[in-house]
């Protein structure tokens, strides 16, 4: 709707049903068609103000922004979505594959075409992406493509930049431990075949995952800032000592770690296990700092 704003005084003898759109006269108003939009609120004679035409122009309204996607108790992702922005996570780098007779323009109806097909074939294996690369979904009419293999394992369709600097586009393993979404804070660290996270991250979001409260623990003497490289410090302590308890949290406390030069703080125990320097609300209420076993049975990352 085209908005003219008049005085009082010349209200009842505006016709306003004559105000063309800019580059044309206004006839019987007194407005000069310039072909150029005219300033809200600026004068023309006196008594009267140009139109204002901001709302004829172009609609800058924003896409909407798709939440981060999260994976099953399994690692996989699935979940339809429009989510562009995806990373590599496997160390080792990771296959891009396409089963023989694939069409060339699949939509996101076509997740068991032809058949789950056996994607370990050798001969459906196209190239990789190396470790940290970046990744784009193929969408489809419903968001991301999908296709599931023999075990009902779900795969990916991706493009990206290979590892000897080729385009591929093709099917990767839909699981936390090969993908993840690109987030702010960096992917979501992995725990290794014991359960313990130990890699150096800058993840800032984690929680109590077990089922009673969880201790928290400082060795005696631990400085009061202490760096990353101090892993060591000063011996591996026997952390199981009563007196190194400073109290606990309940289960589902949402944790912060501290972090050190090179990420999260650890420190290991007599038995090289590590624990994580979080900060959070203990049972008590108050905040609470101090060193968590650093284990899927204990903690575990969010994924918001």
């Amino acid at each position: 709707m085209i908005e003219t704003r008049l005085n009082r005084a010349n209200l009842n003898r505006a016709n306003l049903t004559s105000v063309r759109l800019p580059g044309g006269a206004a006839e019987g108003t007194g407005v000069r068609g310039s072909g150029d939009l005219f300033s809200p609120g600026e004068q023309t004679e006196p008594g009267l103000i140009k139109p204002d035409f901001g709302l004829m122009k172009p609609s800058r309204a924003q896409l909407p922004t798709w939440p981060i996607p999260a994976a099953n108790a399994q690692g996989d992702y699935q979940v339809r979505t429009h989510f562009d922005k995806w990373q590599v996570t496997d160390p080792t780098g990771l296959n891009v594959r396409v089963p023989a007779g694939f069409p060339e323009h699949p939509d996101s109806r076509m997740e068991d075409w032809p058949v789950r097909p056996d994607m370990g074939r050798e001969d459906t294996k196209l190239g990789s992406f190396a470790p940290g690369a970046s990744l784009k979904p193929v969408m489809g009419n419903m968001g991301i493509q999908y296709l599931q293999d023999a075990q009902g394992a779900p795969w990916m369709m991706v493009t990206g930049e290979g590892e000897t600097g080729q385009p591929l586009t093709g099917f990767v393993r839909s699981n936390m431990r090969h993908i993840q979404p690109e987030r702010p804070n960096g992917p979501i660290p992995l725990a290794d075949s014991q359960g313990d996270f130990r890699s150096r991250s800058q993840y800032d979001k984690w929680q109590v995952s077990d089922a009673t409260d969880l201790n928290v623990r400082i060795p005696k003497g631990f400085p009061e800032h202490p760096d990353s490289r101090m892993e060591d410090w000063p011996v591996l302590p026997d952390m199981s000592q009563e007196d190194t308890k400073l109290g606990s949290f309940p289960p589902g406390t949402n944790l912060t770690p501290v972090m050190g030069s090179r990420g999260i703080q650890y420190l290991y125990d007599v038995n090289r296990s590590p624990w994580m320097m979080v900060e959070g609300r203990g049972a008590d209420g108050n905040t609470l700092s101090g060193f968590v076993r650093s284990n899927s049975k204990h903690i575990r990352p969010r994924q918001d």
